[in-house]
């Protein structure tokens, strides 16, 4: 599987899928057992994980797979291989917050380089 550059969810199958407890982040988790669900998988649930780079960490110790977001693949984390999911259902919503009153003029430049780099 780490030799291709793209992978199907059903590839998944017979790995150990790592995912991170769902207090941590319920939509992203309930997304993710939802994708693993339409085949025959579902996460690992023997370690109470609380954050990504915890799952990345195990990943990279041979512990297992994991449904990461893409911005972690720019991390630089050793022994590690990101592939792309194929199936267009794998994509999560993401929103950009700020605080109404915000008056800080790098904030359009923000949101324009933001909505440039998601889309």
């Amino acid at each position: 599987m780490a030799s291709r550059g793209r992978v199907r969810l059903a590839d998944l199958e017979d790995e150990r899928v790592l995912l991170f407890s769902r207090e941590f982040a319920p939509q992203f988790y309930d997304k993710i057992v939802s994708l693993l669900a339409s085949g025959s998988n579902r996460p690992y649930s023997g370690y109470h994980i609380q954050h990504w780079f915890t799952v990345v960490a195990l990943v990279s110790r041979g512990m297992g797979v994991s449904l990461v977001p893409q911005s972690l693949s720019r991390s630089k984390f050793g022994n590690v291989r990101y592939l792309e999911i194929e199936e267009a259902e794998a994509a999560h919503r993401i929103s950009l917050l700020w605080h109404r009153d915000n008056q800080n003029e790098l904030l359009a430049l923000f949101s324009r380089f933001s909505a440039n780099r998601v889309s």
